[in-house]
């Protein structure tokens, strides 16, 4: 999933003790469950191009940490994040198509690759046909075997 990993966890931990918590603030931690967690997070307004931002660079930073590993044939990459803010606008939606495009021709491992958002059902899909000598971008879900 493209996302935080330990600043979630954290952001979840901190609204559990407070029953408050901003969604974008910086998340800051300090000491261990052992020796005793302090957790603090910063109440701040964030822009939109902020927020598209991070999440591209999340989106960026899920991919490569795919493309590293082995995978059998016709695997589907499945890749989910948080589209709770300003993924409904369609430029920013276009945003991420541009950098799943960009990675694309590395991504031959993989039959299909959906990016899918949690919150407002956001759903990228492209088919990666590797029987050619050349990939066949393909947005239909039901290349992937994605729809019955």
């Amino acid at each position: 999933m493209a996302h935080e990993g330990e600043d979630e966890y954290l952001r979840m931990r901190y609204l559990h003790e407070t029953e408050e918590v901003s969604g974008l603030g910086k998340v800051t931690k300090h000491g261990t469950k052992r020796t005793g967690l302090s957790i603090e997070v910063q109440s701040e307004m964030v822009s939109q191009a902020e927020v598209i931002e991070r999440e591209s660079k999340l989106l960026s930073d899920a991919i490569e940490r795919k493309l590293a590993k082995s995978y059998p044939k016709n695997t589907l990459l499945l890749i989910a994040f948080d589209d709770v803010m300003a993924f409904d606008r369609k430029d920013n939606i276009q945003r991420m198509e541009v950098i799943l495009e960009q990675y694309l021709p590395r991504l031959t491992a993989f039959r299909c690759v959906v990016i899918i958002g949690l919150h407002k059902g956001l759903h990228i899909v492209r088919y990666v046909d590797n029987e050619r000598s050349n990939l066949e971008l393909n947005p239909d879900p039901a290349a992937c075997g994605l729809v019955g």
